[in-house]
C-alpha cells in the first residue's frame, strides 16, 4: 500500500476539521445558554423514552413537559438498570430507550462487577457532540497537525464472543466507532494503527504490531492514549523489539511468531512498504544511553492522554521523553458518557452540556444542582441522564468547579466517590493513600512509578498491603523502614489508626515487584477491561491484590 501524499494528508485533515466544525459551533452555542441547551436536551430524552418499559414505570410522560419533576426520579447506581439491560439481551426491544440497542459495551472497575452498557445511534451522537468541539479545537490551536498524521490508542476488545448468548452483539469491533461515519472516513486515512489491531487478542502481538505502525510514520503529529502508562510501557518495549521492528521494517513482512488469524496477517501485511531509511532512524533513536524519540516524530504536537494523579509518573516520563511536546489532560469520560471535555491546553475541562443531561450532588449538602446552578469550588458528585438509556445515573466520580466560560463551569476530577475499604470499619479511602504517598516522598525523596494499595486478608490478622515496582535492588531495612513510616501516614485516618491500636488490622506490608505495572495490566485484562483504558488507582479494594503479585 502506498504512503500518502502531503496533499492527500493536509485535505483529509481539513475535511476532518470541516466536518467536526458545526458541531463544535453548537457546543459554544450550548455552553453560553447551558440552562435552554439542557432543558431541550431533557425533553428530547424523556419523549423518547415514554413508551419505553422503563418509561412507562417511572412515569416519563407527565415530566416531558415538566422537567422539574424528573428531579424526583430516584437517583440510580448501574444495579437499578442491570435487570432492563438483561431483557435487552435477550432481544427484547423499548426496554431502557426507543432507539434500538446496537451492542452493549463491557466495562468493569478495579473492583465493580462487569457492566454491560448499552449503546444506541442516539448516545453516540451524544459522544460525537464532544468530540467535535475537542477534535475542532486542536486543530485551531495546533494548525500543524493538519500536516500529519495521528495515533488513536485501539484496544484489543478481549470480551467479544466471550459473554455468553446475547441476541446483541457485546464489544466495539474498532474505538473510531465513536466517530460519526465521515469522520471515520477521515480517520481510516489519517489514523496510523490500522482497525485490524482491535482484533488482535494476544498482548504481546498486540504490543509489537502497536510499535510497527507507530515507528513507521514519521509525520506522526498527534497521540491520544487512555492512561499515560499505555504509551510508556510501549516506549519501555522499544529497545527490546528493535531488531524485529527493523526486520519488518526492511522486508514488509510480519515475524511468523505472532498470533494473528490468517486474515488479519494478511489484512495488515498488505499495509506494509520497505523503508530502509526508516530502519536506519530507529537504529539511531535507540542507540546509546537515552532514547532520542524526537528523532523518530520530529514533527509530534500534542500527547493527549489522562493526568489524574495517579498518573504523574508516567506523565513525568513522557515530558523527559518528548521535551516540547504538549501534553494535554483528557477529559472526564466513562464508558456510560461525557462529563468533560479539554478546553485548550492548560487542563481546563468544560462540562459537556450538549451530550448529556447533567446532575450534581452537592457533597456537602446532598443537594441536587443543575449544571447552571453550580458554585465556584464547590464540590460534587456527577449523574448523568444519556441517550443510551441511564436516567440519573449516579456516576460516582468527584469533581471541583474551578472557574466558568461563559457561564458553564470548568471541572477538576478529584476521583471516585464510594473509593473506600473497610475490613473492620477502617474507612481507607484512596485520598488516604494519596496523601501519604505525597508526604512520603516529600519527606524522603522517594517516589513510585507505580505504587497501590489493597487489602490483605491472608494470615490470620488481615492488613493492608502496598504494591510498588521496583528494579529489584532493595535492600530489606530501608524495605522495613518505609513500610513502618507509610503505616503512621495511614494513621492519620483515626479510623485506620483505631483498628490498629486495637489490633483489628496487622501492619501496613510493603511488597516490591518487578513489572509491577505490566503484571496489574495484565490481570485487569483477565477481569475484562480492555488493554488501553486500565486505571490506577492508588486503592484497590480487589482482596487478591497481594495474590497477583506474590505470584499466586
Amino acid at each position: 500500500m502506498r504512503r500518502m501524499r502531503r496533499w492527500e494528508i493536509l485535505l483529509a485533515n481539513l475535511a476532518w476539521f470541516l466536518a467536526c466544525l458545526p458541531g463544535a459551533l453548537a457546543f459554544l452555542f450550548a455552553a453560553t445558554f447551558p440552562r435552554m441547551a439542557q432543558r431541550r436536551l431533557l425533553r428530547g430524552l424523556l419523549k423518547r423514552a415514554t413508551e419505553t418499559k422503563y418509561g412507562r414505570l417511572h412515569g416519563f410522560e407527565r415530566m416531558v413537559n415538566n422537567t422539574d419533576a424528573f428531579q424526583s426520579h430516584p437517583v440510580a447506581d448501574y444495579e437499578v438498570f442491570r435487570p432492563f439491560v438483561d431483557i435487552i439481551q435477550s432481544g427484547e426491544p423499548n426496554i431502557l430507550t426507543s432507539d434500538a440497542v446496537t451492542l452493549l459495551q463491557p466495562t468493569s472497575g478495579t473492583s465493580a462487577a462487569r457492566k454491560l452498557i448499552p449503546l444506541t445511534a442516539g448516545l453516540l451522537r451524544q459522544f460525537q457532540a464532544a468530540l467535535a468541539p475537542w477534535i475542532a479545537s486542536l486543530y485551531v490551536l495546533r494548525p500543524r497537525l493538519l500536516l500529519g498524521r495521528q495515533y488513536w490508542c485501539l484496544s484489543p476488545n478481549t470480551l467479544l464472543g466471550r459473554v455468553g448468548s446475547s441476541a446483541v452483539p457485546v464489544g466495539f469491533p474498532n474505538d473510531t466507532e465513536y466517530l460519526g461515519t465521515w469522520q471515520r472516513w477521515f480517520a481510516a486515512r489519517l489514523l496510523v494503527a490500522p482497525p485490524e489491531l482491535a482484533r488482535v487478542e494476544d498482548p504481546a502481538t498486540f504490543e509489537f504490531l502497536t510499535l510497527l505502525f507507530l515507528v513507521r510514520e514519521r509525520n506522526l503529529r498527534l497521540i491520544s492514549v487512555w492512561h499515560p502508562s499505555f504509551l510508556t510501557l510501549l516506549l519501555e518495549a522499544l529497545p527490546r523489539q528493535v531488531d524485529r521492528l527493523a526486520s519488518c521494517l526492511r522486508t514488509a513482512a510480519l515475524p511468523r511468531d505472532l498470533v494473528l488469524s490468517a486474515n488479519i496477517r494478511a489484512a495488515l501485511t498488505k499495509q506494509l512498504v520497505p523503508d530502509p531509511q526508516r530502519v536506519s532512524e530507529l537504529a539511531r533513536c535507540v542507540s546509546g544511553s537515552d532514547n532520542q524519540l524526537l528523532w523518530l516524530w520530529p514533527h509530534l504536537q500534542v500527547i493527549s492522554c489522562w493526568a489524574g494523579r495517579d498518573a504523574e509518573p508516567s506523565l513525568a516520563r513522557l515530558r523527559v521523553a518528548f521535551p516540547g511536546v504538549t501534553i494535554q489532560p483528557k477529559g472526564l469520560l466513562a464508558t456510560e458518557g461525557v462529563v468533560t471535555i479539554p478546553w485548550g491546553f492548560a487542563g481546563r475541562h468544560l462540562a459537556a452540556v450538549r451530550s448529556h443531561f447533567l446532575e450534581f450532588i452537592e457533597v456537602d449538602t446532598g443537594q441536587v444542582k443543575s449544571v447552571w446552578e453550580l458554585r465556584h469550588g464547590g464540590i460534587y458528585t456527577v449523574m448523568l441522564s444519556t441517550a443510551g438509556g441511564l436516567y440519573r445515573y449516579h456516576l460516582k466520580d468527584r469533581v471541583r468547579v474551578t472557574g466558568f466560560w461563559a457561564v458553564t463551569p470548568t471541572l477538576e476530577f478529584l476521583g471516585r466517590d464510594g473509593l473506600v475499604s473497610d475490613i473492620c470499619g477502617e474507612k481507607l479511602t484512596g485520598a488516604d493513600i494519596e496523601s501519604a504517598l505525597e508526604h512520603f516522598s516529600k519527606t524522603t525523596g522517594i517516589s513510585f512509578q507505580f505504587a497501590m494499595a489493597g487489602p490483605d486478608r491472608s494470615g490470620k490478622t488481615p492488613g493492608y498491603v502496598f504494591v510498588f515496582e521496583t528494579d529489584g535492588n532493595v535492600s530489606v531495612p530501608p524495605l522495613e523502614a518505609c513500610s513502618q513510616m507509610l503505616d503512621e501516614l495511614l494513621q492519620r485516618n483515626f479510623h485506620y489508626a483505631h483498628a490498629r491500636r486495637l489490633g483489628q488490622l496487622r501492619p501496613l506490608q510493603i511488597l516490591p515487584a518487578l513489572n509491577a505495572t505490566l503484571i496489574y495490566q495484565e490481570a485487569m485484562i483477565l477481569r475484562g477491561q480492555r488493554y488501553g483504558e486500565i486505571k490506577f488507582p492508588p486503592l484497590c479494594k480487589n482482596t487478591d491484590l497481594a495474590d497477583v503479585f506474590r505470584g499466586n
